[in-house]
């Protein structure tokens, strides 16, 4: 069931800009591009118009795009409906993670879901939020461990814990206590202003963790100069491990690089943690044991102050 095209446009419609949809949709901006322009060509009609706003749509293009959400929709209900009788729903569970959250989790959860659900096929899909979110919403994926987004209407999430955001500076930063790193324990709250003149390692715009990071910075009326914005939080931790900048990471990933230092922020900044799927969707009995036992591992985690 090929929807690429309807896919496509709503993606264009949604995001406002060719690079930003190309970016969502895993494929790179001259396609997108030239994919559009070859549609606008079969139809006869410009589907939108480029203006300071991004890519408007036009009339024409707003009776494109309303036929397209249709057809996903119906797309939808067509696999749902289909879902219990497909292989691919048996015998093979696919979860999407964002890189850098697999390995732990997975080789805590994996060996207790195979032995009582040894038919079953894990596959694991490892991509950036927004293609992991796009992937849980159109269905391909089962199940996505993510940071819940609350304001998605097309997924049902189950939170598992609230994680904080941690300030992180390299092992050897004049600011770093000297009796070892940060990760065996978390530096008392600390404020961020006096970092004030030093480069941050930032995640990329549109990105949840730069809009929780932004939103903080701008209460404290900080600008500071940002060296780099990333995609993957484990590329900010290596460049930060490496006294390349300062910036901010998720509790979770803390313990795996044990040459940072991590301090709290004032307030603490936090976002929740768990599972998402699409709304809709029949919740087999291995789901939801896979479920379980990643909430178990979490929130086990948590406790121990380990990374998720």
């Amino acid at each position: 069931m090929d929807t690429r095209q309807f896919e496509y446009v709503l993606a264009i419609a949604d995001e406002r800009y060719v690079f930003k949809a190309a970016d969502k949709l895993c494929i790179s901006q001259p396609t997108l591009s030239q994919f559009l322009s070859r549609l606008e060509n079969d139809l006869g009609v410009p589907l939108f118009h480029h203006s300071r706003n991004g890519f408007v749509p036009t009339p024409e293009g707003e009776i494109f795009i309303e036929g397209a959400r249709r057809i996903m929709r119906i797309k939808g209900e067509i696999l749902d409906k289909i879902a219990p009788f497909a292989d691919r729903k048996k015998n093979r569970l696919i979860v999407g993670l964002t890189p850098g959250r697999s390995a732990a989790l997975f080789s805590f959860v994996m060996p207790q879901f195979s032995s009582e659900a040894p038919e079953i096929e894990v596959q694991i899909l490892e991509a950036p939020i927004q293609n992991i979110d796009e992937l849980t919403r159109n269905g391909y994926l089962d199940l996505s461990l993510v940071i819940i987004n609350k304001d998605d209407d097309q997924l049902v999430f189950e939170i598992f814990n609230e994680e904080e955001i941690l300030f992180a500076v390299a092992g050897n930063h004049p600011l770093a206590p000297p009796s070892g790193n940060g990760t065996d324990g978390i530096t008392a709250e600390i404020d961020v202003r006096i970092f004030a003149k030093e480069k941050f390692l930032m995640s990329k715009k549109g990105y949840r963790l730069r809009a929780l990071v932004d939103s903080y910075l701008e209460k404290l009326e900080l600008r500071p100069a940002v060296l780099m914005e990333a995609t993957e939080i484990p590329l900010t931790c290596n460049m930060i491990r490496r006294g390349l900048g300062v910036g901010f990471i998720p509790a979770g990933f803390a313990r795996a690089y044990h040459d940072l230092h991590v301090f709290s922020t004032s307030p603490k900044l936090t976002w929740d943690f768990g599972v998402a799927y699409r709304k809709g969707t029949r919740i087999t009995p291995a789901m939801r044991r896979f479920i379980d036992l990643a909430k178990e591992y979490s929130r086990k985690d948590l406790a121990s102050g380990g990374s998720s």
